[in-house]
């Protein structure tokens, strides 16, 4: 005689422990997708216009009788990548502090959320 599978299948319990939390992934999902999108348009935007950003700099800090030196054509890529690494970095930065703010916010008292101010 051949066995029948149950009618009911039990319900996989690691899909029952999720589910109670799956809007807060969800809305963690979209943060950290909106972080990665401003990085990754910081880093185009570095790694495109690395010149002028260099030059920028360079006249900022009154460096504008130094040469650069690549000894490499691999160097141009280089520092091309690692300056829209550091420009996407700065892009994603302020809303990554922003929603950590915003997720710290609940747990302290409005004096202890206030930045700048005097305690008087």
């Amino acid at each position: 005689m051949k066995k029948l599978p149950p009618k009911n299948p039990p319900k996989n319990e690691s899909l029952s422990l999720v589910t109670p939390y799956d809007t807060y992934i969800k809305e963690l999902r979209n943060k950290c997708l909106l972080i990665l999108v401003f990085f990754v348009i910081g880093a185009v935007g570095g790694g495109v216009f690395y010149q002028k950003i260099l030059s920028a700099f360079m006249k900022i800090f009154k460096l504008e009788g130094i040469n650069l030196v690549l000894t490499s054509p691999y160097q141009f890529i280089d520092l091309s990548v690692k300056t829209g690494m550091i420009i996407g970095i700065l892009f994603a930065i302020p809303i990554f502090i922003y929603y950590l703010l915003q997720f710290i916010k609940p747990a302290l008292k409005p004096q202890e959320f206030r930045f700048g101010s005097s305690k008087d």
